[in-house]
């Protein structure tokens, strides 16, 4: 079964009347695929061979409540922002979007709170974590606009528990499974997570340098840029620097840097999980083939 039949099936059986609208809330900017279905087989990868123990039910339960839980932190990051839920979503109403963030939410606690009981494990530390989370999420959400208050000052390394608590469900899958799985999901592992989804993040912020600019979400690249020359340049300014000045190379290297040593760090606490090791060096290859490309564009455009 493929991953929106999955998605599907998930919301025919916990809101048989409304598959259709939720469906389309919680599919990917590009209409591909349910948002963040993949993470949830690489965790699982990641936590092998116990995790293979794990019954197919509480496999299924788990991933229909990470899938609700994705949706609804991108839902209400689209209320709050005042964006549609995605590019191919623009026809439906904010307060569609809203009541589909709450509908989600509910529908993960009950998911989640399934597989657990399947599974036998009664803790009520799973229920503490994922208020913890949403909480942290919602706080990260709101203070993302107190770092753009001030343009000119960067905050590269501030904004840390900013990027890691809008994005923390990805830890809070790892626990989970963890868990499940009869694992331990230790501190440094937490933390290596956490790094991946800082600079995943400042490499995403790098390649949207220009939506950012243009729709005023001044990330930290653009703020360092804005640091450096003194003011908010105009869109030809700003790209003129961004091209001649180095700062994009430099950002790009600081990322492969970062997830080097996040991929180093991984490895060592798990000799499986290929799927997390493939995903962040692919990532690493992204950055890197991203500096490459910038710089060949940069020497041909010099030399016209």
């Amino acid at each position: 079964m493929n991953p929106f039949e999955m998605m599907r099936t998930w919301l025919a059986e916990d809101y048989p009347g409304q598959v259709e609208i939720l469906l389309r809330l919680s599919t990917d900017e590009n209409g591909r695929q349910p948002l963040l279905f993949d993470q949830v087989p690489m965790v699982l990868d990641f936590f092998r061979p116990n995790s293979l123990k794990i019954s197919k039910s509480v496999v299924d339960n788990i991933h229909a409540g990470y899938s609700y839980l994705a949706a609804a932190i991108f839902c209400l990051d689209s209320v709050l922002d005042g964006h549609p839920r995605g590019e191919l979503n623009r026809d439906i109403a904010q307060n569609e979007v809203a009541r589909g963030a709450v509908l989600f939410f509910t529908a993960a606690l009950v998911r989640v709170t399934r597989a657990f009981a399947i599974a036998q494990i009664k803790d009520l530390v799973v229920l503490e974590e994922f208020q913890e989370c949403i909480a942290e999420n919602m706080q990260a959400l709101g203070s993302e606009i107190e770092f753009q208050r001030d343009p000119l000052i960067p905050n590269i390394f501030d904004e840390y528990c900013n990027i890691t608590g809008r994005a923390n469900i990805f830890a809070l899958l790892f626990r989970w499974v963890a868990t499940l799985s009869h694992n331990e999901c230790s501190e440094p592992l937490q933390k290596a997570v956490n790094d991946f989804i800082f600079y995943l993040q400042l490499g995403d912020d790098v390649g949207d340098w220009r939506e950012d600019y243009l729709s005023g979400r001044y990330t930290s690249f653009l703020r360092e840029c804005f640091n450096v020359l003194g003011y908010i340049p105009g869109m030809d300014e700003l790209e003129a620097f961004i091209y001649f000045e180095g700062i994009y190379e430099r950002r790009l290297a600081l990322i492969v840097n970062g997830l080097q040593t996040v991929l180093g760090n991984v490895r060592k606490m798990s000799s499986e999980g290929e799927k997390f090791h493939d995903y962040i060096s692919a990532q690493i290859d992204l950055s890197m083939q991203g500096i490459k490309d910038f710089v060949e564009c940069k020497m041909s455009f010099q030399n016209a």
